[in-house]
């Protein structure tokens, strides 16, 4: 029988059923509540969208971790900036992350790793248990604190007691002295067979004996009431500053919920009117600009309104209530709102003005919105850079 196989070579291997190796299937080395993430990385550093960043825990240029618990005790933000440094941002509270840094956030109370698993992950894996080992090693202080303070304030309490204590014992044993003495005067009066000197010196030691038990009682009185009238005033000085710090909270707060009610309202307007087109048929004016002024009570707004002062004060943002971040998003949607090139004479929110003093008065407001709201976003950014 002919063999039919090509020239220099062979037969075919034997048949084998055994199947090829399968490559290993890669995982993220993210790190949930439950153990390891199963989903397969979607980026170059092998972790998942959900937890890419975590993936910043795994840098080079590492910070300790005696300077990430003071960090931290600070009320400052526990993330880590794209430079690898502790984020400066607060979020309200210590061993938090800022709305910047949230992802970032490992699970808590993870424990040793039940198997093998990737170098990356058992990184990650030590590094949260360390943050957990200083939030539980810091809030140990806090409570030893917070019972040393406890103990201290019991002991002034006794203290205060004690002395309470003392000093009534003082004033009783002062009126059972007086009282003594009163009583050692009243001696029965002598017989009427006594000599008139006798009588006379009776009535004598009888009248010195109730001045002088006199004496010390308005003394006593006088000072009871100084004490009343000093404690009624000091309540009612109490009760008054009480009054005014509820009046000036309250007032702030009506205050703040009603810029932040202007605001929203603002943001509503501003959001027409940039979707809004105007022609000769759509006409355009003053007061359908959505001004970043308070308006007046009537509900409008005056060309002499718009100032540079008023702007400032419309975007305050100790009391509108936004953090620099969400304040300087919306002073870049103003500028751009406002930018010179959108309120030219040649652009249609301009040139549909039929007026044409009202359309100068236009350019000239929009120019003290445009200048205002830049100054306001340099500073703003001016303080956020040196948190």
């Amino acid at each position: 029988m002919a063999n039919h196989y090509a020239r220099n070579t062979g037969p075919p291997p034997p048949y084998s059923s055994a199947a090829p190796a399968r490559p290993q299937r890669q995982v993220c080395h993210g790190l949930t509540k439950a153990g390891g993430c199963t989903a397969s990385p979607t980026t170059r550093s092998g972790f998942c969208s959900m937890h890419q960043e975590q993936g910043v825990w795994l840098a080079a240029e590492w910070i300790s971790a005696a300077e990430r618990r003071t960090h931290a005790e600070g009320r400052r933000c526990c993330g880590l900036t794209k430079m690898t440094a502790l984020c400066r941002n607060n979020p309200g509270g210590n061993f938090l992350f800022c709305w910047r840094h949230g992802e970032q956030q490992g699970p808590s109370g993870l424990g040793p790793a039940p198997g093998p698993e990737s170098p990356e992950r058992t990184i990650l894996r030590e590094r949260f248990r360390e943050f957990d080992r200083m939030r539980a090693a810091s809030d140990a202080d806090a409570n030893g604190d917070r019972r040393w303070r406890e103990e201290e304030r019991r002991r002034q309490e006794a203290r205060a007691k004690a002395q309470r204590e003392e000093e009534e014992r003082r004033q009783q044993q002062e009126r059972e002295q007086r009282r003594e003495r009163d009583q050692g005067w009243q001696r029965p009066p002598p017989d009427p067979g006594h000599s008139e000197w006798h009588q006379r010196s009776y009535q004598h030691q009888r009248r010195n004996a109730g001045e002088r038990t006199r004496q010390p009682r308005e003394e006593d009185r006088r000072r009871e009431q100084q004490r009343r009238d000093q404690q009624q005033r000091a309540q009612y000085e109490s009760d008054e500053r009480a009054r005014r710090e509820a009046e000036e909270a309250a007032r702030e707060q009506q205050d703040q919920q009603r810029r932040a009610l202007i605001l929203r309202n603002h943001l509503v307007e501003s959001t027409t009117f940039d979707a809004a087109t105007f022609s000769t048929r759509e006409r355009n004016s003053f007061a359908r600009i959505p001004w970043p002024v308070f308006r007046r009570a009537d509900g409008t707004v005056h060309i002499g309104d718009v100032t540079p002062q008023n702007v400032r004060d419309f975007f305050d943002s100790s009391k509108i209530r936004k953090t620099a971040r969400e304040l300087d998003v919306i002073l870049k949607k103003t500028a751009h709102r406002f930018h010179p090139d959108r309120f030219s004479i040649y652009r249609a929110i301009v040139s549909s003005i039929a007026d044409l003093g009202e359309r100068n008065a236009v350019i000239e407001a929009a120019e003290v919105v445009i200048k205002t709201v830049n100054a306001l976003r340099s500073g703003t950014k001016d303080d956020e850079g040196a948190r």
